[in-house]
């Protein structure tokens, strides 16, 4: 039997804190609903405008998604870089590569876990709603309290990630902080009652059983989770039902809650959050443009797409025109006296309803993100050098957004490795090409760890590769910080013994070759008693007798004799038919 006697002081508590935090951040969520129907673009007056006018053609302005899309696109265009900095009494340089690459490896495969990187959700929080929230649960706790079939699916994903990251709403949500940080954290989520039973083994049967009689593990529960410093509490929204209460394992909360471009020097959650699009929401430039667009293209639709023709009946006239198109061309019978003209729709449109929505466009990109940052073309003939100007400068309304999701990155991978060392036993991770493994006991107790999300295009790639080579060549800086801070090189230490092997392997070749040229090649075997094919007696040596050069070169005679003879033997000495004219060595014809 298990002890459900719980502190229902603190379930009071737990439920008075939750209900004050949930309670305060209800403008924040209606804030936080309307951005994100701006980048979904859904447009709050459509449906009242269809009704008004059915014939109505409704066109929204596509610049809130673009230019969320914009800021995922350039974020993440390469995985998150992370760096430990080496303290020589602490840690060594291994330590830090290891700690690297350790902590590359799992933020890669909880992304594999969730089919989807960790970062890219984490961009997107940021980008629309102005605040991270990350989660952060060590797999093996996640083994001891899941039974049944989920026990076996974690014990799968523990072979390769020890750690897992989730990126919770935002809205569903309340956190406080102090001077301290993140002093308590109220959740609010629905689960299957075989989700709660799967979470809390035990616990969380005996609390459904109590809080609903003849249940469905198909059932669905609100539940409501208070996280403090050093305990949490759960229970069924509603209710004084206690599902788990207790110490927290770790002494910590297991969540990275930070805000983005907003500030806590201001006293309303609401106006704490500034998301990326909270300048064109505020203006009123995105609901102007929608307007815009929509007359227009009903305006196109019903009368600048077919002729318009304008009738003007004649005295007394009741008729109206008759139209025939039996036969190959149409005919127009119209009463006598009346007219039947064309009606010019030229200038159907007034040009101040294009200036007008021309003023929006620009004014949207200057509250968000230039296009051209996006790669958009510039008109006209523009030097490569104002391109990449632009580009630079134009990325400036994104540097806040991408420091504090690396901060958030950073620290949910430090308190990562922070469970791993509590927890103790040895951790192998696996992620994408990445393949790290680490000894809970090894982690330092302090960590320094910093994470970057680089803006990775073909155009800095160059920029960066020109600039770090004149740098390096000017010994301005090491290596190591010219790869990690400018060509986005995970490890260092890995790629100089990459290096080495590649410049190992080479020198091998060299030396292979090189002894392949100075090998001589084989000399023919002299038969006993007789003469070597070809009529001519080898000589020790080589070729004609003469002695052989390192490199198979034969050497010069010295004067007065030839190398190899007998000291008397001058090089005229020798007489026999060899030297007899008209006749070939070897039996030959005339030379």
């Amino acid at each position: 039997m298990i002890d459900r006697n719980f502190d229902m002081t603190m379930l009071h508590h737990a439920q008075e804190y939750g209900t004050e935090l949930a309670s305060r951040d209800n403008q924040r969520d209606q804030d936080m609903d309307e951005f994100e129907r701006m980048s979904k673009l859904k447009w709050a007056e459509e449906a009242a405008l269809k009704a008004r006018m059915p014939h109505v053609y409704i066109t929204k302005s596509p610049d809130p998604r673009v230019a969320v899309q914009g800021v995922v696109r350039l974020l993440c265009s390469s995985d998150p870089v992370f760096h430990v900095k080496s303290e020589a009494d602490v840690v060594t340089n291994d330590l830090a590569s290891k700690l690297e690459k350790m902590a590359l490896a799992t933020w890669l495969a909880a992304g594999r876990v969730r089919s989807d990187p960790v970062h890219y959700d984490v961009v997107r929080s940021a980008t629309i709603f102005d605040e991270i929230v990350i989660g952060v649960n060590n797999t093996k706790d996640m083994i001891e309290h899941f039974t049944g079939e989920m026990k076996e699916v974690y014990e799968e994903i523990g072979r390769y990630a020890p750690v897992l990251y989730d990126v919770y709403d935002p809205r569903k949500g309340h956190p406080d902080w102090d001077m301290a940080g993140l002093k308590a954290y109220y959740r609010e989520y629905e689960m299957y009652a075989y989700e709660i039973i799967d979470s809390w083994g035990e616990y969380g049967e005996a609390a459904i059983g109590e809080h609903k009689v003849g249940y469905s593990k198909y059932d669905k529960f609100l539940v409501s989770d208070m996280y403090l410093r050093k305990s949490r509490c759960v229970w069924f929204t509603g209710s004084d039902r206690v599902i788990w209460q207790g110490d927290l394992e770790y002494g910590f909360i297991p969540i990275v809650s930070t805000l983005v471009q907003g500030s806590r020097l201001h006293d309303k959650p609401e106006d704490q959050r500034e998301s990326f699009l909270y300048t064109m929401k505020e203006s009123g430039l995105w609901k102007r443009q929608n307007l815009s667009l929509t007359s227009l293209y009903t305006n196109i639709a019903q009368l600048g797409l077919q002729p318009v023709l304008m009738y003007e009946p004649g005295m007394d006239e009741e008729e109206m025109p008759e139209v025939n198109t039996d036969g190959p061309v149409a005919v127009i019978i119209r009463p006598k006296g009346s007219k039947l003209e064309p009606w010019i729709t030229k200038g159907l449109i007034d040009e101040s309803a294009y200036r007008g929505m021309e003023l929006a466009e620009r004014k949207g990109g200057e509250s968000t993100i230039y296009r051209q940052v996006l790669g958009e073309p510039m008109s006209g003939q523009v030097a490569y050098s104002t391109y990449a100007l632009l580009g630079a400068s134009g990325r400036l309304p994104l540097v806040v957004i991408q420091r504090k999701c690396s901060w958030a990155i950073a620290d949910a991978v430090r308190m990562g490795l922070r469970m791993l060392r509590l927890r103790g036993g040895n951790y192998t991770a696996t992620g994408e090409s990445v393949y790290a493994e680490l000894a809970g006991k090894d982690i330092p107790k302090h960590i320094e760890i910093e994470a970057r999300l680089e803006m990775k295009l073909p155009q800095d790639q160059l920029a960066m590769a020109n600039t770090a080579n004149l740098l390096r060549r000017d010994q301005m800086v090491s290596k190591r910080w010219l790869r990690e801070n400018m060509l986005q090189v995970e490890n260092s230490d890995e790629m100089d013994d990459e290096i080495m092997q590649e410049e190992a392997e080479a020198a091998a070749y060299m030396m292979y070759v090189k002894s392949k040229i100075m090998t001589p090649p084989p000399q023919p075997q002299m038969p006993p008693g007789g003469m070597p094919q070809g009529g001519m007696p080898m000589m020790p040596g080589g070729a004609g007798g003469m002695p052989m050069q390192p490199g198979g070169m034969p050497m010069m005679p010295e004067e007065g004799g030839v190398q190899g003879l007998p000291g008397g033997m001058a090089t005229g000495g020798m007489q026999g038919p060899m030297e007899q004219p008209g006749v070939t060595m070897g039996g030959g014809g005339e030379m």
